[in-house]
């Protein structure tokens, strides 16, 4: 079979476009080096950018930002209705059938953002005491990425191309993980460990629990992870491991699945293009 032609200006302006979304602001010269794009080459992406009205200027120097008009590429998606439509009735089914609390969480700019949990009706749940106070492990909780079991299943999975643009942004000086991001030898073992599991568990993200996570990948991309809490004065993860990730992995291997359908159907999806 004949390979596809493919249309590099088109890959390079998207590229431009992605790490615009991953900064709030961002100057040619560090576009430049993030895609290794030329500088010549990267202002006509971003006249053009802004010619469509996409792009503007910061207002001093080489400093470039998206407009309001980038949330048109995204209309036909409404990120609401896949969690509560999709991916919500599947979670309260899984915890319905592994009893310790599992959650939803997908990607936040440099976090990972709890978005549907079991928490609440759990019985086995630690967080219930914690919900007013701190919200800790319900929806609207941001895990940190990369000392978080979530946050590693969710880098490993991801292309190098994203995985190098999401540990750009934690790498800058005032991220709080900028030290791990900068580790390139730790971050390498992380991805390799991760990806030869499938899985990655962590502890310390929720107080006295551990977390078991696996990627929901439906495309090319991760879109989300899915996370058993479970307490770690109680169970070791080597038994949670053997007792619950291909759970995990069936659930996760559902929601794809499920994802898929939607698309097919017409329903405009994340990284399902």
């Amino acid at each position: 079979m004949a390979q596809p032609k493919l249309i590099k200006s088109l890959r390079k302006g998207l590229e431009v476009l992605q790490h615009l979304n991953l900064h709030s602001e961002i100057s040619v010269s560090e576009l430049s080096r993030l895609t290794n794009i030329p500088r010549p080459t990267l202002y006509r992406i971003l006249d053009t950018l802004i010619e469509d009205g996409f792009v503007t200027k910061a207002g001093r120097g080489d400093i470039y930002k998206l407009t309001i008009t980038v949330n048109t590429l995204s209309a036909g998606f409404n990120d609401e209705d896949w969690v509560s439509d999709i991916a919500a009735p599947l979670i309260s089914e899984l915890g319905n059938e592994v009893v310790w609390p599992v959650d939803l969480a997908t990607f936040d700019g440099d976090a990972m953002l709890v978005r549907v949990t079991t928490h609440p009706t759990s019985p086995i749940s630690l967080e219930r005491g914690y919900s007013r106070r701190t919200r800790r492990g319900f929806p609207g909780y941001r895990i940190p990425f990369l000392r978080s079991a979530p946050g590693q299943a969710y880098l490993a999975a991801c292309t190098p191309h994203r995985q190098k643009a999401i540990l750009e942004v934690l790498s800058s000086p005032d991220h709080e993980e900028c030290e791990i991001a900068r580790n390139t030898r730790r971050i390498n073992s992380i991805l390799k460990k991760t990806r030869e599991q499938g899985y990655a568990v962590g502890t310390g993200q929720y107080g006295p629990t551990a977390i078991l996570s696996v990627p929901v990948v439906p495309n090319q991309e991760p879109i989300s992870c899915i996370n058993l809490a479970f307490i770690v004065s109680a169970v070791s993860p080597t038994e949670i491991v053997d007792q619950y990730l291909q759970t995990l992995k069936s659930a996760a291997a559902n929601l794809e699945n499920a994802f898929r359908a939607a698309a097919e159907s017409g329903l405009h999806l994340p990284h399902l293009d």
